[in-house]
C-alpha cells in the first residue's frame, strides 16, 4: 500500500498543504489529493502540520462517516499516529480508541482493527502500563494469525510484545517472540522495515 502512494505521488506531485477552505470538500477529487499529500507528510515525519487538516476533513465526515467508513477510519488511523509521535499520548490514545469502537461490532478482521490494537500496545508500553499493553498486544497477535498477515506489522507486534512480556516477567515467552520475530526479517521474502526494531528489543530480553 506504501509503494502505491508513493509511486502515485511520484507520478502526481502535489502542491503544499495552505489552510483548508471552507470549499474543500466540494471537489472529491480535492478531498483525495490532500488525503495523499497528508500521507506524504507522515511519511517525511512532519506529523504535527498535519493535525489541523486532519481533524477539519475528521470533523466534516463525522457525521457520514458510514458513506465512506474505510477513508474515515484511515484519517482516524494517521489522527492517532500524529499524536503519538509529537507526544500527545492522551489525544492519541483516545484516537485509537475511537477506531476500536467503530469496528469491534463488525470488522474484527479489518486490518485497521488488528494494527490499532498493536498502536495501542505500543503506547501503553511507553506509559509502562504492561499489563494492558499485554492485553492489547496478544489480541492484535491473535488477529494477525488468524488472518494470516505475518507482514512487518506483525514483526513489529511480536518484537514489542517480547518486551512486554519480558517485563511481566514471562522471559520464556519474550525470548520465543523475538526468536520467531527473528525469524521472519530472515527470510528472503521479508520486506519489512522493523530490523532495527527487532535488533534493539534483541538487546533487551
Amino acid at each position: 500500500m506504501k509503494n502505491l502512494i508513493i509511486l502515485l505521488l511520484l507520478l502526481n506531485p502535489l502542491p503544499c498543504i495552505s489552510q483548508i477552505q471552507e470549499d474543500l470538500f466540494d471537489s472529491p477529487d480535492s478531498v483525495a489529493n490532500l488525503y495523499l499529500d497528508l500521507i506524504s507528510m507522515h511519511l517525511e515525519g512532519k506529523y504535527e502540520q498535519t493535525i489541523p487538516e486532519l481533524l477539519a476533513i475528521k470533523e466534516h465526515y463525522q457525521d457520514i462517516k458510514y458513506l465512506d467508513f474505510d477513508f474515515y477510519v484511515s484519517i482516524c488511523n494517521l489522527l492517532g499516529h500524529a499524536y503519538y509521535y509529537i507526544g500527545e499520548l492522551n489525544k492519541a490514545e483516545k484516537t485509537y480508541q475511537e477506531i476500536i469502537d467503530l469496528l469491534k461490532e463488525d470488522e474484527l478482521d479489518s486490518p485497521f482493527y488488528r494494527q490499532t490494537l498493536s498502536d495501542l500496545g505500543l503506547l501503553y508500553l511507553d506509559l509502562r502500563n504492561y499489563v494492558k499493553a499485554d492485553n492489547f498486544f496478544s489480541e492484535a497477535l491473535f488477529l494477525y494469525e488468524k488472518n494470516l498477515d505475518f507482514g512487518d506489522k506483525f514483526v513489529a507486534a511480536l518484537s514489542n510484545c517480547s518486551i512486554v512480556k519480558h517485563n511481566i516477567g514471562e522471559g520464556l515467552l519474550a525470548k520465543m517472540m523475538i526468536d520467531w520475530a527473528r525469524e521472519l526479517i530472515t527470510n528472503d521474502d521479508y520486506q519489512g522495515k522493523h530490523i532495527g526494531l527487532i535488533l534493539s528489543n534483541m538487546s533487551l530480553i
